[in-house]
């Protein structure tokens, strides 16, 4: 089995992380020279699409969010940070990207209670939240990390075991080209 650990809004988690009255609210994070929305928390995603140049942010908007000038130190660092803590409970960590690594999930009796044991314990050491996709193959994995992201029911990890209706129900939702 492989699972995908995917920090959820990431920059502007490590944003929240240091400063906690964010938290909750719509939020930001700008390009260099802040030209640009590189990143959004969920309450901003409805409001500004990404890329949208800063500057064509509607003023009434404007009065409702943070915007944040990117740190790219402090998120590698507390990507850094996710990761060591990820490592600590699984043997094989392959990084994908800043914040997203798929981990080896073999010799787990409980696949799906290891992994909220892993969320739980991101979310206490770093205050990072993630998701988590488990899956036979990393592209079921990411479809997997999808699903646990997007349905709140699942608690930010979902199991797309090979015979299961739900991956059947999951891949009808794609369309092949």
């Amino acid at each position: 089995m492989i699972g995908l650990v995917d920090c959820n809004n990431f920059y502007a988690s490590c944003e929240r992380v240091f400063n906690p009255k964010l938290e909750g609210q719509p939020i930001g994070i700008l390009s260099n020279n802040d030209g640009c929305v590189i990143a959004r928390s969920n309450k901003l995603k409805p409001l500004v699409p990404m890329g949208m140049p800063a500057f064509k942010i509607l003023p009434a908007i404007r009065k409702q969010v943070t915007l944040l000038s990117s740190n790219y130190e402090l998120y590698g660092d507390m990507s850094k940070r996710v990761f060591d803590t990820v490592r600590a409970h699984t043997s094989d960590v392959e990084l994908y990207s800043i914040d997203e690594a798929f981990i080896a999930l073999d010799g787990f009796s409980d696949v799906t209670t290891h992994c909220q044991h892993i969320r739980a314990v991101v979310k206490r050491d770093t205050g990072i939240p993630v998701s988590i996709g488990i899956a036979s193959t990393r592209t079921l994995a990411k479809v997997a990390n999808h699903i646990a992201k997007k349905q709140s029911s699942y608690q930010g990890v979902c199991y797309l075991a090979n015979d299961s209706s739900l991956l059947i129900e999951a891949l009808k939702q794609f369309s092949l080209q």
